[in-house]
């Protein structure tokens, strides 16, 4: 391996759009190497081809997540989900940084250096560079994209400081990308907080690597004070919090409980965000329980909080439409964001004493609960409305899942079909016409689009419904 000369802003390559490449042989695997131990020596993160002179559709990325260098060969970018606002330098724009949209979730489709195809999707800063380095290789630089005039770290720094004494001085209390969401709807507003607060590092993935919560990550970007207890009766997190003497404390999706110590704390108390219109669906699986019941609208709730669980009174209500395809991921990923905006839009009011809150009705309450792996079970003896909604509830956690001939398959999307001559049988009863699979219910059939089998990669069913048997049953139970 060998480093080569990074090209800087002003070479008119880094303008140009890369050829698909098309030779898989040693020279290809030979600017692979080099590139990573370039990326490497330069403390980057990627490195696109074009940035060492060969105007080609390579790229190479290691964000530290424990996966090791990837290289992607004529990369493509299938589907985006979600947005995030960050923090962005680029080894060919060296010392300088400025605040770029990106997507959160991106799916990729990329050969590696032998031209064997993957897909993978990321999140999160993966996400970030694979869509930084497919600019490169369009002849694009982030300056296009930023949303900032590009400056040095220590300017950006200074710059967040000042506009942290503007905003209101709040801490925020948050851990998954729901949190993460609602945090970019408030700066984009103005508003950062002082202090973030969110669970500990926990082990992830097949390798088990200790990886940060997404809104840790968010705060680290931003260089914001974080805060990573054990318990929300650690010493230090009261400690911290009476020091920083917050006028309000945001929650999103943090995942632990609030004790009164913590609750007392802010001069105007605790406000949460919660995923639906309270006092409707209170509880962990709001967003499952809508989607599961058929809700045609849902919707977030700004509440103070009390010692119950989301039973304080309600601030504002925003409300969302369910659309009959939406998972309980994307649904997740658009009510954050509504929940952003409704926080940006009325807890300044409800600070400066514009806005009342008010208190639930009891009699309209009802309760949902922490789903469990179990949940993801399909019954087939349910109508296929009913199955449908149930696996689109179920993805992306803990999908919907069901067994054939005593194999474990995730059934991961679905769309309701009416039971006529492609369709018609016993509950879990398969049929296949031509590059597409249909399932009976007790009432009609769902036609399955994507499937998953155990140890197995997801699919599109067309590729593979000529490998199921007509008259074959999905049951729930491991025993057919």
């Amino acid at each position: 391996m060998a480093t080569r000369t990074i090209l800087v802003e002003g070479d008119p390559a880094l303008l140009k759009k890369s050829r698909r490449i098309v030779k898989f042989d040693d020279r290809l695997a030979m600017l692979a190497d080099d590139m990573t131990e370039t990326m490497y020596s330069g403390d980057g993160v990627g490195l696109a081809a074009p940035q060492v002179g060969v105007l080609r559709r390579l790229f190479v990325m290691d964000t530290g997540d424990g996966d090791g260098p990837v290289t992607f060969v004529n990369p493509e970018i299938l589907s985006e989900e979600g947005e995030q606002r960050g923090i962005e330098g680029c080894l060919s724009l060296p010392g300088l940084v400025g605040i770029v949209p990106r997507p959160l979730t991106v799916r990729v489709r990329a050969q590696d250096v032998a031209g064997t195809f993957f897909e993978k999707t990321y999140t999160g800063l993966a996400a970030r560079c694979v869509c930084h380095e497919t600019d490169h290789l369009d002849g694009i630089l982030y300056r296009q994209r930023s949303e900032t005039v590009l400056c040095t770290l220590e300017e950006f720094e200074e710059q967040q400081k000042r506009e942290r004494e503007k905003s209101i001085r709040f801490a925020f209390m948050g851990t998954p990308v729901f949190a993460t969401v609602v945090l970019n709807q408030l700066e984009q507003a103005g508003y950062l907080p002082s202090l973030v607060i969110t669970q500990p590092d926990r082990p992830s993935g097949r390798g088990k690597t200790l990886t940060a919560p997404p809104a840790a990550v968010w705060a680290k970007d931003r260089q914001i004070p974080l805060i990573q207890p054990a318990s929300c009766r650690d010493p230090a997190l009261a400690d911290a919090l009476r020091e920083l003497s917050p006028e309000v404390i945001v929650t999103a999706s943090f995942g632990q409980y609030l004790p009164p110590s913590i609750l007392s704390l802010p001069e105007k108390g605790c406000v949460n965000v919660h995923a639906s219109l309270l006092p409707k669906y209170r509880g962990s699986s709001p967003i499952q329980a809508a989607i599961l019941s058929g809700d045609k609208e849902t919707g977030v709730t700004l509440m103070v909080m009390d010692k119950g669980f989301d039973t304080g009174p309600v601030i504002a209500k925003a409300a969302y439409p369910i659309d009959d395809e939406i998972d309980a991921g994307q649904l997740s990923l658009a009510l954050a964001k509504l929940g952003g905006e409704l926080v940006a839009r009325e807890l300044p009011r409800y600070l400066a004493g514009e806005i009342t809150a008010a208190a639930q009705d009891e009699s309209e309450a009802t309760e949902t609960h922490m789903l469990r792996k179990e949940d993801g079970r399909v019954d087939f003896n349910k109508s296929a409305r009913d199955v449908h909604n149930h696996i689109r509830a179920m993805s992306p956690w803990p999908g919907a899942f069901a067994y054939l001939n005593g194999k474990r398959y995730k059934l991961l999307r679905s769309r309701v079909h009416a039971c006529g001559g492609d369709a018609c049988g016993a509950p879990g009863e398969i049929r296949v016409s031509g590059h597409r699979m249909f399932i009976s219910c007790a009432e009609g059939a769902i036609e399955l689009l994507n499937i998953q089998a155990q140890s197995g990669s997801a699919m599109c069913v067309d590729q593979c419904a000529h490998n199921f048997e007509c008259g074959a049953l999905f049951c729930g139970a491991e025993e057919s």
